[in-house]
């Protein structure tokens, strides 16, 4: 059966946009105490929004945290959930927000994207029959690029690994297995 360490302290040790927890923990079978780090940098949601039941409407950003890896990501229009917000919401409010765009949105999945060290879920959310009902809201820190990408295309560079955003990997898969291939 699995043991549960026992928390002895927990102390937040960085405070910004995200959170580093340090907790000691009195592990089963261990005699020192154990130095665990979490980063809990907030819950976050992915749309994949369907321009048409061919087309997909992504995202090209930088992203500070891989610029020694990529100048830029392809990914799904996503941001952070608001204490008491639903993936819905969060999905509806960040895809207008962002984009300027609103449709029906449905659930897809959710995860923990490194459940061993991130206190965070991620969600992707489905948004269909998209419409402008506005100009996006101007944001240095949002600077992106729409691209309007076929879904076949977008699934075989996935399946080739040449995208490397994680809640597009999972949204795009999830999607194609509920609804493509059955």
């Amino acid at each position: 059966m699995l043991q549960k360490p026992e928390i002895v302290s927990s102390k937040v040790v960085f405070r910004g946009w995200f959170k580093v927890i340090v907790d000691m923990l009195r592990v089963p079978g261990r005699k020192e105490l154990y130095e665990y780090h979490t980063a809990k940098p907030g819950d976050g949601v992915g749309v994949l929004a369907f321009v048409d039941k061919d087309n997909l409407m992504l995202a090209r950003q930088y992203r500070h945290s891989i610029r020694k890896y990529e100048d830029s990501i392809l990914e799904l229009v996503q941001g952070g959930m608001a204490k008491g917000e639903t993936p819905i919401d969060c999905g509806r409010r960040e895809f207008l927000e962002e984009t300027g765009y609103t449709g029906n949105f449905e659930y897809l999945t959710g995860n923990y994207p490194l459940a061993c060290a991130l206190d965070m879920r991620t969600y992707a959310v489905m948004a269909t029959d998209i419409h402008k009902i506005q100009e996006p809201i101007e944001d240095p820190l949002e600077d992106m690029e729409i691209v309007v990408m076929p879904y076949e295309q977008v699934l075989e560079e996935i399946l080739e690994d040449k995208h490397k955003d994680a809640i597009l990997k999972t949204a795009v898969l999830v999607y194609d297995a509920k609804f493509r291939r059955i």
